[in-house]
Order: structure tokens, then sequence, then C-alpha cells
């Protein structure tokens, strides 16, 4: 049970961070569009 619950977090911080990546390189290109 542990291992189930320590992978489905794995995958929740994983999600987590490619959508901060990817609001981070937006906010980049805006900033190169200005």
């Amino acid at each position: 049970m542990p291992l189930r619950k320590k992978k489905g977090m794995e995958g929740k911080v994983r999600r987590c961070w490619w959508w901060w990546w990817w609001w981070w390189w937006w906010c980049k290109r805006g900033e190169e569009r200005k």
C-alpha cells in the first residue's frame, strides 16, 4: 500500500514540475515578444 501511495505522489510532483516549467517558458517567451 505505501509503495502505491508513493508512486501516486511522484506522478503528482512530476505533473506540477511540468506545469511550472511550461509556465516559466511561456513567461520567458512573452518577454522576448515585448
